[in-house]
């Protein structure tokens, strides 16, 4: 009877202690531990980001690319961006293979196991952030520089053997109604314009030799000239001058 008794204690704690083994909480490697995000750059939901900018998420361990990094994604509501990515230390940076959208929300996804830390954990959760990027900036077009052009406005002292030299505030391209520069005398009648030239933000106009005394009117119309992002001369530029007596 005593004997039973032995053999039943010893089977009952050996089925104790099967059952703590089997039912142990599960773990996945040391300290079972998740890389947890902490951060993006941009933030979440922020607006006026810069069409060049990269993408940087910050995790709160050092990571290296888990088995589903592949499904990581930046989109936009029509399709995804292509990019490349680093990561240094706890940082992970996305780099789009092109420049942004104007005015354009995306969202970026890490899938859970997109990551893992040093001990093979990888990310448990799926994370998700978007941002909207900044709006073209405003059409400027080209502008004259008076204080730099040749002769000034209103000018009584023009050499007759000089060309005619406008300064603008920026490089520019012939336009539309370059040809249509004109030069007139006193007399609204045309002077020829030989030959016109552009060098950076310096349109050069040659004529004929012009005559002593004389007021001449150079009118540079609209679309003229244009900026090298397309933005239009606007609006007529006239210029009016005296030529020297002597």
């Amino acid at each position: 009877m005593i004997k039973r008794n032995k053999i039943g204690w010893v089977a009952l704690v050996t089925l104790l202690v099967t059952a703590a083994a089997v039912f142990q909480p599960f773990t996945i490697g040391a300290g079972a531990a998740f890389p947890s995000v902490t951060g993006f750059t941009p933030a979440n939901c922020e607006t006026e980001v810069p069409v060049d900018s990269t993408i940087a998420i910050t995790f709160d361990e050092n990571i290296s690319p888990g088995i589903f990094f592949d499904d990581l994604v930046i989109k936009t509501y029509k399709s995804g961006m292509p990019f490349t990515y680093t990561i240094a230390g706890d940082t992970l940076t996305l780099t789009p293979n092109f420049t942004l959208s104007y005015s354009m929300t995306y969202s970026v996804t890490i899938p859970a196991g997109a990551v893992k830390d040093a001990a093979g954990n990888p990310n448990k959760y799926i994370y998700g952030f978007s941002f909207t990027t900044e709006a073209p900036a405003a059409a400027s077009p080209p502008v004259v520089n008076e204080a730099e052009s040749y002769p000034r406005q209103y000018a009584r002292d023009m050499a007759v053997d000089k060309p005619i030299t406008i300064k603008f505030n920026e490089v520019i391209l012939a336009g539309p109604a370059f040809n249509y520069i004109t030069l007139k005398d006193a007399n609204n009648r045309s002077v020829a314009i030989t030959n016109k030239k552009i060098q950076n933000g310096l349109l050069t106009i040659y004529t004929y030799q012009k005559k002593k005394d004389t007021r001449y009117t150079l009118t540079i119309p609209a679309s003229a000239v244009k900026d090298k992002d397309g933005n239009m001369f606007a609006g007529a530029y006239r210029l009016s001058f005296t030529t020297k007596a002597r």
